[in-house]
């Protein structure tokens, strides 16, 4: 009998401790990280919150300006176009000028020169945000800037809802910690032990998220093209004898050049009607001359009036009937 009582005893404990483990997971899944509840917290919850803060801010906890609400956080990109006539030589100057404004090269592709094309490059750097003025001036001491675009998008409200995400996703953490901590049974330990894995996930993801957009705020990406200038257009008219004997020269290649193009279209148009005429024009002349030849058999009558004179013949052409 006792120890039927005392194993409905610890069955009665046993649950409830689980239903105050549930009340606990309820309370933490639920609370919005208010100045009561994190007051609620143990010693040991509030240390574990301030090692995770250390932890998961160490990148961008410098970054996020919660404090500073006023401060604009913005993204700039932009894209330019650089002529200079060594562009695979004025690489090298390119990324020397990144690099002394402290920023980096994330891309680089080139592609050689050659006789007649003297070749290209495209970079794609990350400078501070606050040198791009500068670094685009020190751009134009290497050749021509052809082409410019900038463009800014402002994070401001993404970062602070980004930053409070975080601070309450580590007051969440903290409180399931202490939870885990506190529990005594092996349900109760697998549920917490989860359950602070998955918040612990999440938590990493956003601080993640949080570093990259510090990063690109704090860097701005441009993308370099560098290329030789259009090749200038030749002088109008000779300066010169020499000069004018060569322009002489090229345009008369040039005609003939011309007249056997126009020459070779026109040629298969000429050899089908050659073939189509030559035809035409043998048998016209072959009914000419039989026609003219059966003329001169036959005598012209013999009038009084053209007695004595010899009968004259009729003209004869090539289509005469």
């Amino acid at each position: 009998m006792t120890g039927r009582m005392t194993s409905t005893g610890r069955r009665r404990v046993r649950l409830v401790a689980l239903l105050a483990g549930a009340v606990v997971l309820v309370a933490g899944c639920s609370a919005g990280g208010g100045a009561t509840e994190s007051g609620s917290v143990g010693d040991g919850g509030q240390d574990a919150a301030a090692q995770s803060g250390q932890d998961a801010g160490g990148t961008a906890g410098d970054g996020a300006r919660t404090g500073t609400a006023t401060d604009r956080e913005v993204i700039t990109t932009g894209t330019l176009t650089l002529l200079t006539e060594h562009p695979t030589s004025t690489v090298e100057d390119v990324v020397a000028l990144v690099e002394k404004a402290d920023g980096r090269v994330d891309a680089r592709t080139e592609q050689a020169g050659s006789a007649d094309d003297p070749g290209s490059a495209t970079l794609t750097v990350r400078v501070p945000s606050n040198q791009v003025s500068t670094v685009i001036d020190a751009l134009r001491g290497l050749g021509t800037v052809s082409t410019l675009a900038l463009s800014t998008n402002d994070v401001t409200a993404a970062a602070q809802d980004l930053d409070a995400r975080i601070s309450a996703q580590r007051l969440s953490v903290a409180r399931m910690e202490d939870v885990l901590a506190h529990a005594t049974t092996t349900a109760d330990i697998m549920a917490a032990e989860e359950a602070v894995r998955q918040r612990q996930s999440d938590l990493e993801a956003m601080v993640a998220e949080r570093t990259r957009m510090t990063d690109q705020v704090a860097l701005s990406t441009l993308t370099l093209t560098l290329t030789a200038p259009p090749a200038t257009a030749e002088a109008p008219g000779p300066g010169s004898f020499p000069s004018a004997l060569a322009t002489g020269w090229r345009s008369l290649v040039s005609a003939l050049r011309a007249f056997g193009l126009v020459l070779a279209v026109l040629l298969p148009w000429l050899m089908f009607i050659a073939v189509i005429a030559t035809p035409l024009v043998v048998l016209g002349r072959r009914r000419a001359q039989r026609r003219a030849a059966q003329a001169a058999l036959v005598p012209a009558p013999v009038t009084p009036a053209t007695a004595g004179t010899p009968p004259s013949a009729p003209p004869v052409g090539p289509f005469t009937l």
